[in-house]
C-alpha cells in the first residue's frame, strides 16, 4: 500500500481562481425505470439551473440518493463534473438535530 498525500480534485475548484466555483445543490427528483434498470437524478441548482444525472446500476442511484439526503452542504463542480459535499471534521458521525 502506497502512502501518498494529494489534494483531492474538489479542493482544487474551490481554491482555484481561474475554476468557476461549485454551485450548492439545492433539490433533487429521483426516476428509475424498472424495465431497463436505469435511473436518472435531477439535481437542482441554487443558481435555479438543473442538471440531470443517468446512473448504471442501483447501487450507484442509492449512493447517490444517500449523498444528497444525508449530506449538507452540498455542492456541484460545473468544471469536474463533482457531486461534492462541504468540509466535514474527522469522526463527526452522524449529528442528532432533533433537538
Amino acid at each position: 500500500m502506497t502512502n501518498t498525500m494529494t489534494e483531492s480534485p474538489g479542493q482544487d475548484a474551490l481554491e482555484s481562481p481561474q475554476n468557476l466555483p461549485p454551485v450548492e445543490i439545492i433539490g433533487y427528483r429521483t426516476f428509475w425505470n424498472a424495465t431497463d434498470n436505469h435511473g436518472q437524478i435531477w439535481i437542482l441548482f441554487a443558481d435555479e439551473t438543473g442538471k440531470l444525472f443517468d446512473t448504471e446500476t442501483p447501487e450507484e442511484m442509492m449512493m447517490l440518493v444517500d449523498l444528497l439526503r444525508n449530506e449538507k452542504p452540498i455542492y456541484y463542480d460545473t468544471q469536474h463534473n463533482f457531486i461534492m459535499t462541504g468540509l466535514e471534521p474527522v469522526g463527526e458521525g452522524d449529528v442528532d438535530t432533533s433537538t
